[in-house]
C-alpha cells in the first residue's frame, strides 16, 4: 500500500480562493475533518468529493489530486 502525501495544490488552491477548510467544508458538504486530513495525507478522498472541490475551487481534479 502506497503511502499517501501532503497534499500542497490542495492548500494552495484555497490560499488562492480566499477559503478556509471549513467554507470550503461548508459549500461541499465534506466534513471538514476529510478535507483536513486530504491535505495532510492521511486521508484519500472518493472521486465524488474530488469532484466537488474542485468544481468549488475552479480546477481539474487533476490539478488537486496529482496521482
Amino acid at each position: 500500500m502506497q503511502a499517501l502525501q501532503k497534499n500542497k495544490a490542495l492548500k494552495v488552491a484555497l490560499f488562492d480562493k480566499g477559503l478556509s477548510q471549513r467554507e470550503l467544508s461548508k459549500r461541499t458538504h465534506i466534513p471538514e475533518a476529510y478535507i483536513s486530513r486530504a491535505i495532510n495525507g492521511s486521508f484519500n478522498l472518493t472521486p465524488q468529493k474530488r469532484m466537488k472541490i474542485a468544481e468549488i475551487l475552479d480546477k481539474s481534479v487533476s490539478e488537486l489530486f496529482p496521482e
